[in-house]
């Protein structure tokens, strides 16, 4: 395994990411980092975080590095100490990307749609509409829903879809239900960003899971907030710790649902009396 030359690989990624080169060279110099990064005992995917993580020679690539300078002169050894944290967190998710490529097998299946993400992907197939852009020199493609992406937060998802997308997998039909969705959404979101986003994500984006899958998770979401009613103590407690645990406790529907399930528990109990 040889050391990693960072300044060297900055260098190289520099090349890679320049529009104004041209593209034969920018996958030349793309595949030279990803071979030098490998060889370092990283994976290919890593190759962006390691170029961004290593140290810059000019104080320019650093926008803090004036208030890095003026706590260093405040606190002797502020440096050292944001470094040595910034290396534990490196470590901590580089162990954890580890440990979810290794439960899978491989970091390609890792990636690959799950059971419950194909049955979203499958069920939004024909509502698929691909798109052009174009900024500058740059152009590509990407895919809608008629239209629509989870982007478009000032856009109703097209009913087709929506109804495609309930319809997917059977809907929970109790807090219970919708909690455990809701859990495997979120825990597959997070395996998404340690494994796609690399160990030191710059610009993540608001998530990493499809279109349809987000907003599937969001409309299960909204089910353990405070679209379902409560029907015992203990649906009453999953939707207070999630509240508590999202910081979403005081916002009006949440706080509202929490106290129509408790007004119907009270009538519950009234009437086993």
């Amino acid at each position: 395994m040889k050391p990693l030359d960072t300044p060297k690989l900055v260098k190289i990624m520099a090349i890679a990411n320049d529009p104004n080169s041209p593209a034969g060279e920018r996958q030349a110099a793309r595949a030279r980092a990803e071979a030098m990064v490998t060889a370092a005992g990283y994976t290919a995917s890593d190759t962006d975080a390691l170029a961004q993580t290593a140290p810059r020679s000019s104080e320019a690539s650093n926008p803090f590095s004036a208030f890095d300078d003026e706590m260093e002169k405040r606190e002797p050894g502020y440096k050292a100490k944001r470094a040595a944290e910034q290396a534990e967190r490196l470590r901590k998710r580089s162990e954890e990307r580890a440990r979810i490529i290794r439960t899978y097998g491989s970091e390609e299946a890792a990636r690959a749609p799950t059971v419950l993400e194909k049955m979203v992907l499958q069920a939004v197939h024909p509502f698929i509409r691909v798109k052009k852009w174009r900024e500058g020199r740059e152009s590509g493609e990407y895919e809608t829903l008629l239209g629509w992406t989870a982007h478009d937060f000032f856009k109703e998802c097209p009913p087709r879809v929506q109804k495609a997308i309930e319809k997917a997998i059977p809907m929970p039909t109790n807090v219970a239900q919708a909690w455990e969705e809701l859990s495997f959404w979120e825990l597959r979101e997070e395996e998404l960003d340690h494994v796609v986003g690399g160990i030191n994500p710059q610009f993540s984006p608001d998530w990493y899971l499809a279109d349809a899958c987000a907003h599937r998770r969001n409309i299960i979401r909204d089910l353990v907030e405070h679209k379902l009613r409560a029907q015992n103590i203990t649906e009453i407690q999953i939707r207070l710790e999630y509240l508590h645990h999202t910081g979403c406790l005081h916002d009006e529907e949440p706080a509202t649902a929490l106290i129509a399930d408790l007004e119907a528990l009270r009538e519950r109990l009234e009437a086993l009396s």
